[in-house]
């Protein structure tokens, strides 16, 4: 029926590739499901429903290369053995290109029927698998993808916490508003196009509502090559182009005005507003835009009300997007979801911000920030931001961003601020998400001897990785002070068995926190002639005010001898938990002497390369606090004797006193970005869209100084892409 291989011939034909000519090269299999077809028969009845397979087996063929086994499995599931897949990025690509494909919607009478797909990806790396378990695994990832909000996809072997694959919504939650991409195309006048910003701009997708407004189809944008700069008026081409570059370089929003010929000869205007999103499946900006049709507005009246049209529908459709600001009348207007967060009982609040301030809504800690904003709104600036304490129904305060941009009218008089709360998922840097924290101790501490987290209230203690040498005995600790009571006998001069009495009892570290120091450490040796480095961070959970510590415990006996052995004292730079450069500095020139064709040395350089843009977009306070999670991740992945400084800017310089084998610090180096990308780990969402970069150089018989080889690395972080 759909003129496709069958499911026995399918699994035939797949398994005897498996086995054979392909059996020693990578391969993808794909299962795809197609969502929503059931309602398909149960509207329109099996004729429709035939129909709709048959155009959709069509386009999974025309997808793929022809080399490329596809066949129906039976009812609404299809298969595919994507040979000769090369790259995650390859199978991501041809995934996303396939979800596009199987947009379709039928429509009868007042019904309509949209059908998706889901794919589940299995990998087939060389190594033998057979057919049953490559289809188990796709199966098992397809069951993920159905289940998490249908039109994506996702890889088996892919962590169900982390990143799950791509599609709808999984395109979407790289934008700062986390707008349902679905939600969108189902409410949305106008489209959504994803695109890549190259020596050719091209579309990565394009919604369905996109392909309506436009009057184009799948197959014709396909034979454009995805250049969908091509179907707009050539007079306004240069005009849209040169917008969407410009965006793409500031990372400002943008937007144009442009026209499009229709087969009949029609004109038809279409709005556009564009903004640059993080999107790690490409190595070119991309952008995300959303495109309305204004055909029927007054030429006169055309950017104003085009503007005034997207927001209106960007309001509709976006649960993020809580109140509006009348200029001119001085007056907040408020949504439903906001009536009821802060349980105020009417939509239109007049005397702004008076009337908060005078109510106590708004923290006294705030005042100066909220007048500042609704200054600037009231003054006409663009856009801008805030970050304001404000007071719930339940009586307490939380503290919430707030991000708005304002309308002008066709006289460029401003009319209307359009604003965004989000909620901050902390409001110190005291507080944190101690389970992430927990959750990053227990799975990136390889460099640690022990990770104790300890409760300062109840005098409790979990070992979230233990000594292996003390292991026994911490477990039959009653309590914190029994431990730290146990450590101090091995301790050997007196003083540091003081001092780390004073630091790190109970008593000590509560004051600490109380006076805002929630950093602790301490260097002291153990009997044996060992030396140990003990740390602390002191955080209050977000969830129930409870105060906790971090404390680590790292063996750093061969950093100890590195500076006997060189005669340089390494001295502590800002923050603490780096060396002052010039200290480095001269202990790299040592070992790089006394190594010379013995062993190797390394230096590595790790760098936020967005850090002005991230300044700039989010401000002082939060980048700080978003450094500091960078550099406690390095911290973490970095062993003692890895000799770190910092420039107060995102780059963090990396001194490795033993660089063997050679491949091992570009090893390191790709666990540390691989770290920082994961999304498990986050504690802000704003570090989703961190861009880091790394480079490594490594020491042979003809480097002579420390300098020689940060130049190298210098270079090699210039030539990465």
């Amino acid at each position: 029926m759909t003129g496709l291989i069958n499911r026995d011939t399918a699994i035939e034909e797949i398994t005897a590739f498996l086995k054979n000519e392909g059996r020693e090269r990578s391969h993808a299999l794909m299962v795809i499901d197609l969502d929503n077809f059931k309602d398909v028969n149960d509207s329109f009845g099996h004729f429709e429903g035939d129909k709709v397979l048959r155009i959709l087996a069509g386009k999974i063929r025309a997808v793929f290369r022809s080399g490329d086994i596809v066949g129906r499995l039976g009812g609404d599931e299809f298969v595919v053995l994507m040979k000769d897949a090369a790259t995650h990025g390859d199978i991501r690509r041809k995934a996303q290109e396939l979800l596009n494909a199987l947009e379709y919607m039928t429509s009868g009478g007042d019904i309509a029927v949209t059908v998706t797909g889901s794919i589940g990806i299995a990998d087939y790396n060389g190594d033998g698998k057979a057919f049953d378990l490559l289809y188990r695994e796709a199966d098992e990832a397809l069951y993920r993808a159905k289940h998490t909000g249908k039109n994506r996809y996702c890889f088996y072997q892919e962590d169900a916490q982390g990143d799950q694959g791509g599609g709808a919504g999984s395109v979407l939650t790289v934008t700062s508003a986390g707008i349902e991409l679905k939600a969108l195309i189902n409410n949305i006048d106008g489209g959504i196009a994803l695109l890549e910003i190259g020596e050719e701009i091209r579309s990565i997708y394009l919604s369905s509502s996109y392909v309506r407004m436009m009057h184009l189809s799948y197959e014709g944008i396909k034979q454009a090559d995805n250049r969908i700069l091509t179907f707009i008026d050539p007079e306004d081409m240069p005009a849209v182009e040169a917008m969407l570059r410009e965006g793409a370089v500031t990372g400002r929003p943008a937007e144009s005005v442009f026209r499009r010929r229709t087969r009949s000869g029609a004109i038809k205007w279409h709005h556009m507003r564009a903004v640059r999103i993080a999107y790690k499946y490409s190595d070119n900006p991309v952008m995300i835009a959303i495109v309305t049709d204004v055909t029927n507005l007054k030429e006169t009246e055309l950017k104003y009300e085009a503007q005034k049209k997207q927001l209106e529908t960007v309001l509709r459709v976006s649960h993020v997007v809580t109140f509006e600001v009348d200029i001119p009348n001085r007056s907040l207007y408020i949504t439903e979801p906001t009536l009821a967060k802060y349980g105020v009982d009417t939509h239109v609040i007049k005397n702004m911000p008076g009337f908060l301030i005078d109510n106590s809504i708004v923290h006294p800690d705030s005042v100066d920030e909220c007048r500042r904003m609704y200054e600037e709104i009231y003054a006409g600036v663009e856009e801008g931001s805030a970050i304001i304490r404000t007071l719930t129904k339940s009586g307490g305060y939380i503290t919430e961003r707030y991000t708005y941009f304002t309308v002008k009218d066709d006289t460029g008089k401003p009319v209307k601020a359009v604003g965004v709360i989000e909620g901050m998922e902390t409001d110190h840097e005291k507080t944190l998400r101690v389970a992430q924290l927990e959750k990053q101790f227990r799975l990136h501490s390889d460099t640690m001897l022990s990770v104790v987290k300890v409760s300062l209230s109840g005098d409790t203690f979990e070992l979230l990785k233990a000594d292996p040498t003390r292991e026994a005995y911490a477990e039959k600790c009653k309590s914190y002070s029994e431990l730290l009571d146990n450590v101090l006998e091995h301790v050997e001069d007196s003083a540091d068995r003081a001092h780390l009495k004073k630091t790190f009892s109970l008593e000590s570290m509560h004051r600490s926190y109380e006076s805002n120091k929630i950093h602790l450490d301490h260097e002291f040796r153990i009997r044996g002639d060992r030396w140990r480095s003990v740390s602390a961070g002191l955080y209050k959970n977000e969830l129930d005010g409870e105060v906790y510590a971090f404390i680590r415990l790292r063996d750093v006996t061969r950093k100890r001898a590195l500076e006997r052995e060189t005669g340089v004292a390494l001295k502590r730079g800002e923050p603490s938990v780096f060396y002052m450069p010039e200290t480095v500095r001269s202990l790299g020139d040592a070992v790089i002497n006394q190594s010379r064709g013995k062993s190797r040395c390394a230096v590595a350089l790790l760098v936020l390369t967005n850090y002005d843009n991230m300044l700039y977009k989010y401000g002082r306070n939060l980048v700080d606090k978003l450094l500091l999670g960078f550099i406690g991740k390095t911290m973490m992945k970095l062993k003692p004797e890895h000799l770190s400084t910092y420039d107060g800017r995102g780059a963090i310089t990396i001194f490795i006193p033993d660089a063997e084998p050679p491949t091992a610090p570009a090893a390191l180096m790709e666990k540390l970005l691989a770290f920082f990308r994961d999304p498990a780990f986050f504690h802000f969402g704003e570090e989703a869209y961190m861009e880091f970069k790394a480079a490594v150089a490594v020491s042979d018989e003809m480097t002579q100084s420390f300098d020689a080889l940060y130049k190298e690395a210098e270079r090699a972080l210039r030539a990465e892409k």
